[in-house]
């Protein structure tokens, strides 16, 4: 049995942008966007901070960020001092946020509704979002029909509740009332490595790990992808 998950080894790790793109991404995508001062923003699986950061600072609106990974959570706090006073973290769950519903203006998700039941968190981020509010997902996706035996091993590593073609996460996002929905072109110069702190000590299963996901992505190269939907309510 492994002694750590997917998610253990990016908090252990201290991986700043484990979703696709980095931040180069996230940056490129809200270049797009209108966000003004008085606005709200909640990103979803926060992680360490880094997106929720750079929305606050870049825009001077207010954000809330949501994690519910014990290391990552901490990680976090000490990363927003500097912005704690327009970004408020939370530990929560996606799939039961503790806010009142038409509250954003904006949610944002970036690699986290793999890790979770997928209907249960878009409808909770539906329910949080204002009439004509935006969801922005940047998420992976299958390029193509996979085999079954394919599916189990990517799921079984990264602990994935679902893989989704294309088609499929847009079935996704109708079934909870979302009717507008784009797919996002965000040009990226090369793929954005993992940014491992190598200061640390770390576990050789951790190492182990980071072997085994470069592996897949080898092996998997060209069949997965990552998928920008920018979805109004």
């Amino acid at each position: 049995m492994k002694k750590y998950s997917y998610i253990d080894f990016l908090a252990q790790c201290g991986v700043k942008s484990a979703h696709p793109g980095g931040m180069t991404c996230t940056e490129r995508i809200f270049e797009q966007e209108s966000i003004t001062a008085d606005m709200t923003i909640l990103d979803v699986g926060s992680g360490l901070g880094e997106s929720a950061n750079y929305l606050a600072k870049r825009f001077g609106c207010c954000v809330y960020a949501i994690e519910n990974h014990p290391i990552m959570l901490e990680k976090a706090k000490q990363r927003m001092k500097e912005t704690e006073k327009r970004v408020m973290l939370k530990e929560a769950s996606i799939e039961g946020l503790p806010f009142e519903n038409g509250f954003f203006d904006y949610v944002l998700s970036e690699s986290v509704l793999m890790f979770a039941s997928v209907k249960k968190a878009l409808t909770e981020c539906y329910r949080v979002l204002k009439d004509s509010g935006v969801i922005i997902l940047n998420e992976m996706t299958l390029l193509q029909p996979f085999p079954e035996n394919e599916k189990r091993e990517l799921m079984s590593f990264y602990g994935f509740t679902e893989c989704y073609e294309i088609n499929q996460w847009k079935n996704q996002l109708h079934q909870v009332g979302f009717t507008k929905i784009d797919i996002v072109s965000v040009p990226l110069e090369q793929k954005q490595a993992n940014q491992i702190d190598l200061s640390l000590e770390l576990d050789l299963e951790l190492l182990d790990m980071l072997d085994e996901h470069e592996h897949i992505l080898k092996k998997f190269d060209g069949k997965i992808g990552n998928l920008i939907l920018r979805c109004e309510k």
